[in-house]
């Protein structure tokens, strides 16, 4: 009995993690590729002194986060009831409805932008940095709502 409750209590902390380091990651990717985007194409060659180092720690955080998952993903590797729990199908169904949010807010950012291109010029890298902003920001805000 008493290991069924520590299991449950492990995977109730594990959880905890797994959602916390997801928001970490997703703020980080945020800030670095944001600020990216703006030092490359909004404001080339102004306000380095702000955005130089919002990429420098949005990389930090970024890269943190997807460590501390890393790590999360192989100590439930190790425990075959622990991957069961946290990886039931309520999160594989959180999971797709993400990957589905993230998936049609990637087209509807598409037809934006190619609305936008039939009157000002557009870069293609431009439209794909945006693009790739828009998808990983909305699959991953989609999950953490999915999730609550």
């Amino acid at each position: 009995m008493e290991d069924i409750e520590e299991t449950q209590m492990l995977a109730e902390r594990w959880e905890g993690d797994r959602i916390k380091w997801i928001k970490w990651m997703l703020l980080g990717f945020m800030l670095w590729d944001g600020a990216r985007i703006s030092e490359k194409y909004l404001f080339p060659g102004q306000y380095e002194f702000v955005l130089a180092p919002m990429i420098a720690i949005g990389t930090i955080i970024w890269m943190v986060g997807m460590l501390k998952l890393s790590q999360l993903s192989k100590l439930l590797k190790k425990n075959k009831q622990l991957n069961i729990i946290l990886n039931d199908e309520m999160i594989v169904l959180h999971r797709l409805k993400a990957f589905t949010t993230g998936f049609y807010a990637l087209v509807a950012t598409q037809v934006l932008i190619q609305f936008i291109s039939y009157s000002h010029p557009f870069s293609s890298i431009l439209a794909a940095d945006i693009s790739i902003f828009v998808g990983v920001v909305s699959a991953g805000v989609a999950f953490i709502v999915y999730h609550r």
